[in-house]
């Protein structure tokens, strides 16, 4: 696991927009997750073959950048990263095994809504240029699957955890295999702590505890 530089330059991530529209950072596991369940840092090192107390979550490893108004509703588990398939699978394929060492100065994701959006239209800037114009800007409306992959330096094992916990949280059907195996990783990765689990099923935003 790398603590590589945002390979964005601190964009926002889905947007791609610059830090003069407004940008917040987000980490994959909040440390309010934390607060309501402290033996779910014990889990995950354990899981994760790492030294007991040496889990940052302060890493830019867990952290990106993204736009205010996705922020707010990242943090309220509207969407998530989806880690490609082949990351994925590395990992399940080991879960009885020893944890695979993924490195890399940056992971390929794509934005996935969990709730629906009708109502969000998301503006995609293409080029990287000054000044701007029309042609360098693409509109996505839900589900968003006109948007590319996205590029970023978070490590996929804490994309998982986010999206895994959210996925179980709002009950989002398990059709799609990828989700079915992200959700097997986050429950194993996490078995001791669910068991001493104090968060609300609710998804609202301080219930799923995503707020910091």
């Amino acid at each position: 696991m790398s603590d590589s530089a945002d390979p964005n330059n601190d964009r926002c991530l889905v947007e791609n927009t610059s830090s003069n529209c407004g940008i917040e950072y987000c980490r994959m596991i909040p440390k309010s997750m934390i607060r309501t369940n402290p033996s779910f840092l014990d889990s995950l090192e354990f899981a994760w073959d790492i030294q007991k107390g040496t889990l940052d979550l302060d890493s830019r490893s867990n952290i990106f950048a993204v736009g205010i108004s996705l922020s707010k509703i990242f943090r309220r588990a509207q969407w998530i990263l989806l880690p490609d398939k082949d990351t994925v699978q590395t990992y399940y394929e080991n879960l009885d095994s020893n944890f695979p060492k993924i490195k890399s100065e940056c992971f390929v994701y794509r934005m996935f809504p969990v709730q629906r959006m009708d109502d969000v239209i998301l503006t995609r800037q293409n080029v990287i240029a000054t000044p701007l114009s029309e042609d360098m800007v693409t509109t996505h409306v839900f589900p968003f699957d006109t948007l590319p992959d996205l590029v970023s330096h978070v490590h996929p094992m804490f994309v998982i955890v986010r999206a895994g916990y959210v996925l179980v949280k709002t009950k989002y059907p398990l059709k799609d295999p990828l989700l079915q195996k992200i959700v097997i990783l986050f429950q194993k990765w996490t078995a001791y702590a669910i068991h001493h689990s104090v968060a609300s099923d609710s998804n609202a935003e301080q219930g799923l505890g995503l707020d910091g």
